[in-house]
């Protein structure tokens, strides 16, 4: 997912749970908070990174 699309959705989520996201920006990455939950958001999709199990186009080779 790309990152203006994970902003995207975080921003609706939160509003769909009448919440705000509250974005702070950093030099490698961005921090989100909603109801007092806090993530960061790197700033490329190089430093991210696939959940266990997950599968990608060059690991089956396409």
């Amino acid at each position: 997912m790309r990152r203006k699309e994970l902003e995207k959705r975080l921003n609706r989520l939160a509003k769909e749970h009448n919440a705000t996201a509250i974005w702070s920006e950093g030099g490698n990455h961005s921090k989100v908070a909603i109801q007092g939950v806090e993530t960061t958001v790197p700033a490329t999709a190089r430093s991210t990174s696939s959940p266990p199990g997950a599968s990608s186009a060059t690991s089956k080779g396409i």
